[in-house]
């Protein structure tokens, strides 16, 4: 049984509000950099914006273990590529472009609309695509059977009123925003509202939220990989806030925006370092 957040009251410790703040920052100063070297307008940086977006998605699929090249990768998104790895990473690529194509309304139906761009491109799932799950899930033992997991999911029939509070605790505004993206992304889980596709899913919401809130409202920071970084303390995170301490998975989510916005500065100023020395005339001795 989820709790609920609709009317939650918070008190968060002031160190915790504090990395909170200073996370959020970073991925503003992130988000401006970004925005001035990978607009549109810039020819030489400006594809970049759509590699962070599948970096992002890469990252994401790498904490469930989904892994693939960067060429296959690529051939896939060109329909000539074969490889099955590939096809559901380029699913978790289109559930991004949906999140954040979708993030002006962040209501079940564009919840439902982002993980059907996922699961449609994996092979055999494709029934589950976009529908609420009916059956029980559970994860970390066996398909056949609950016993020894990790975590068991909600009854099916409680998923409609908790997505529905969920929903309602997004359209809140007066919580600072990396603090609802976490609290958001961990109740998302906790619900683990599809028979699959859910960490891709949550992770996905996070930067619907993110630029639905006008934090990164430009590029995708790659805060996956913050939490691919720390995939550990990532998972203990949320068993511990579905024990009721939500502090451990705030502090975890408030270091990979930090890591996001720090890696994601350092990879644009080494591009624009190497494209603009290639690009200088040579001097004749």
């Amino acid at each position: 049984m989820p709790i609920t957040l609709s009317d939650l009251t918070l008190d968060v410790p002031a160190p915790l509000m504090a990395l909170i703040e200073d996370a959020s920052v970073a991925l503003a100063q992130f988000d401006d950099t970004a925005a001035h070297h990978l607009g549109e307008q810039v020819h030489t940086l400006g594809p970049m914006s759509a590699v962070l977006l599948r970096t992002e998605a890469t990252s994401s699929s790498q904490i469930e273990h989904l892994t693939v090249g960067a060429k296959n990768l690529a051939m896939e998104l060109l329909h000539e590529g074969n490889s099955e790895n590939a096809a559901v990473v380029v699913g978790n690529v289109r559930a991004m472009e949906s999140a954040l194509r979708l993030s002006a309304d962040l209501n079940v139906e564009n919840l439902l609309s982002m993980h059907n761009a996922l699961l449609s491109s994996q092979p055999g799932w494709e029934r589950y695509a976009g529908a609420f799950r009916t059956q029980l899930v559970w994860v970390g033992t066996d398909s056949y059977t609950p016993r020894g997991a990790s975590f068991v999911g909600p009854q099916p029939e409680l998923i409609d009123a908790c997505m529905a509070d969920l929903v309602l605790f997004l359209q809140r505004d007066d919580i600072p925003v990396l603090l609802q993206c976490a609290l958001a992304h961990a109740q998302f889980e906790t619900i683990h509202p599809f028979a699959d596709g859910n960490g891709r899913t949550g992770r996905a919401l996070i930067h619907a939220i993110l630029r639905n809130k006008g934090l990164a409202s430009h590029v995708v920071p790659p805060v996956s990989a913050g939490l691919l970084h720390e995939t550990d303390q990532y998972f203990a995170a949320l068993t511990a806030f579905r024990e009721g301490d939500a502090a451990p998975l705030v502090s975890v989510f408030a270091q990979a925006c930090q890591f996001a916005a720090s890696s994601g500065t350092e990879l644009i100023t080494q591009l624009e370092a190497q494209l603009t020395y290639k690009a200088a005339p040579c001097r004749s001795a």
